[in-house]
């Protein structure tokens, strides 16, 4: 019986910890998990933001289903792509997509490089999702390097953002 509850409890764990890994960044999990709180920190980063050009005149010919569809398909491709370059996902805002590398002093070069090899799969993505809904859509992708203030906004529904 003890052996049971142990079982489901690590099973539990496993699942809120996925979740976690998909909210925040690894050291700030491990942050909230020695301290209960996660503290804005000054990071230097290298943010990447994808837009998809013309959302609205493609949401204005589509059903809204297919909309969805369609940034659904884009959005899972990337999520894919993101984490194998030791990437952060912060945010889809509608058409837009956003990720972070941190910059630690030994490995900017690295990150940096990942952060433009992501760009160049980003762009690939959006080309062969879009062409398999029939449709054509281009995106704008920047590249910021520098430092910034990352950390948890709000009580409710808290986000990462950097």
């Amino acid at each position: 019986r003890q052996w049971c509850s142990l079982q489901r409890h690590k099973m539990e764990y496993r699942a809120v910890y996925r979740v976690l890994n998909d909210l925040f960044p690894r050291d700030v999990i491990r942050e909230a998990a020695d301290t209960g709180e996660v503290s804005s920190t000054y990071r230097k980063a290298v943010v990447l933001r994808l837009d998809l050009c013309d959302y609205t005149s493609i949401a204005a010919r589509l059903e809204p289903l297919q909309v969805a569809t369609l940034i659904h398909q884009i959005y899972s491709k990337l999520d894919e792509a993101v984490p194998e370059r030791r990437i952060f996902k912060l945010d889809t805002i509608g058409d837009e997509y956003i990720c972070a590398g941190w910059l630690e002093e030994s490995q900017e070069r690295l990150v940096c490089h990942m952060m433009m090899a992501l760009a160049e799969t980003m762009l690939s993505v959006v080309d062969v999702e879009s062409r398999k809904a029939g449709q054509r859509i281009s995106c704008r992708i920047g590249i910021a390097v520098g430092s910034c203030v990352a950390g948890t906004m709000g009580k409710q529904q808290p986000r990462f953002q950097a």
